[in-house]
């Protein structure tokens, strides 16, 4: 399975193996890695079609410098190089190469992205009140057993943001 094509319980169980995080807090993680994903899908979308050069950047939005958007689109590609490595097998060779945008594309990129990438006291913060707003972290269909798990989430259901 390639990396783009990832379903939001696969990105659960990576984030929730990889850290030291409540089941709750992995899946608001792996909500968030899959809303980034499905904007780096539509901009190599924008690439394969010739049109991604046609967007600009929001001139309002001031938080994102040309220097920070090459360096987000320069990470990116070369996260996308190890991961063709990885599935060479497949057939993929490259990444989306997102280094062929124009410098504006980039920051409009970069904006795309960080309207809906978080941090992670982002990420604790929605947890504990979307567990305090007595939703089921995550849906019960992907839950594991886990008794330390129970006692966790217990412990943050309530807690004060």
């Amino acid at each position: 399975m390639t990396y783009e094509n990832m379903t939001i319980d696969q990105i659960f169980q990576f984030v929730y193996y990889r850290r030291e995080k409540s089941q709750a807090q992995a899946w608001v993680e792996a909500e968030n890695d899959f809303a980034v994903r499905a904007i780096i899908g539509k901009w190599f979308k924008y690439l394969e079609e010739g049109i991604a050069n046609d967007r600009y950047p929001d001139p309002l939005n001031t938080t994102i410098s040309q220097e920070r958007a090459d360096k987000l689109i320069e990470e990116l590609d070369a996260d996308f190089m190890i991961e063709s490595g990885r599935f060479a097998n497949l057939g993929v060779e490259t990444g989306p190469e997102f280094f062929r945008l124009e410098p504006y594309a980039k920051r409009a990129f970069a904006q795309d992205i960080w309207s809906v990438m978080k941090t992670d006291k982002d990420i604790e913060m929605e947890t504990v009140q979307r567990l305090n707003a007595g939703e089921e972290l995550p849906p019960k269909q992907f839950q594991y057993e886990n008794s330390f798990e129970e006692d966790y989430v217990i412990g943050l259901r309530g807690m004060e943001i």
